[in-house]
């Protein structure tokens, strides 16, 4: 790999973190006047559209049966039920509050590869696990354990489920067409899943510009492009290196909702947005897992 591409990487994940970001901010500017699969609907017309639109430049004829399949089975899974529960989580929770719940997806992601490749799971996974629900329990003011699995923070916490399982679902579309095609079968796919909510989406959308324009935002930023730049990403560095850059979203979620949604941050926000952040790196990095294993000789 050349020094250029090699340098591209990282641009490319911290372009793809920042639009990411954007996004909990545009969907509380959207929840006004749209319900939250309308949200989805809407938005992965546009991005399906787009998506359609390059499957028909990049003419690639090598889709089998089974390649649809894995689209479909991938936008179902992390971009039509992910974008509904992310929606409704936002209708009782802040932006900011919503991107650090939603960033315990890498936790999740280690758990699907435990089951799905066999990795093994050290203890540094479980202590991870542990500070992240912990983190979340603090940022949501210490709810009972009914009120935790109950509304938004439950939906989110699928959110983060759903997106820990979308990449690796991808990735064998991404090695066989590349990032760009990958990216594009995607959201044309989930459009296409999402079809039934379109009409009312379509209504909603006379409402009121603001929204709207929200609706857009999300359709071809953090619904398309950025799927482009972070699949990109993910070939160039590899899953490991990239995951690394999910750590800037919630901060710079948080910034954004401060600015955009005009949000207010309790003191208890601060302790546990470290926790869920020191519960993913304690959960993912590589050196502190070999450490674990090393000293405890303890896997699952």
């Amino acid at each position: 790999m050349n020094k250029y591409k090699a340098a591209l990487g990282p641009i490319l994940g911290l372009l793809s973190a920042s639009i990411w970001a954007l996004a909990f901010s545009n969907v509380k500017i959207a929840l006004k006047t749209f319900g939250p699969s309308e949200i989805a609907a809407l938005r992965f017309f546009v991005s399906g559209l787009l998506g359609l639109g390059v499957l028909i430049f990049t003419k690639q004829k090598t889709w089998t049966s089974k390649d649809i399949f894995q689209a479909f089975f991938a936008a179902f899974i992390g971009m039509a039920i992910y974008n509904i529960f992310l929606n409704l989580g936002q209708t009782t929770i802040a932006p900011s509050a919503a991107s650090f719940i939603v960033s315990t997806q890498p936790i999740f992601t280690i758990i699907a590869a435990r089951f799905l490749f066999k990795e093994k799971i050290g203890l540094n996974a479980i202590l991870g696990v542990g500070l992240c629900l912990t983190g979340v329990w603090v940022i949501l003011g210490h709810p009972d354990f009914g009120a935790f699995f109950h509304g938004g923070a439950f939906y989110l916490i699928i959110c983060a489920i759903c997106s820990g399982l979308y990449f690796i679902l991808l990735m064998p579309l991404i090695q066989k067409h590349g990032p760009l095609n990958a990216a594009a079968s995607t959201v044309l796919a989930t459009g296409i899943l999402l079809s039934p909510w379109l009409p009312n989406a379509l209504v909603q959308a006379q409402i009121e510009l603001k929204p709207t324009l929200a609706v857009m935002f999300l359709a071809i930023f953090p619904g398309f492009i950025a799927h482009i730049t972070w699949m990109s990403a993910m070939k160039i560095m590899g899953s490991t290196r990239a995951a690394n850059f999910t750590f800037l979203i919630a901060p710079m979620a948080t910034v954004a909702a401060v600015i955009i949604n005009d949000d207010k941050i309790a003191p208890a926000f601060y302790l546990g947005s470290v926790l869920v952040i020191f519960g993913v790196f304690v959960t993912t990095n590589q050196k502190i897992k070999t450490w674990f294993l090393e000293k405890t000789k303890f896997a699952l």
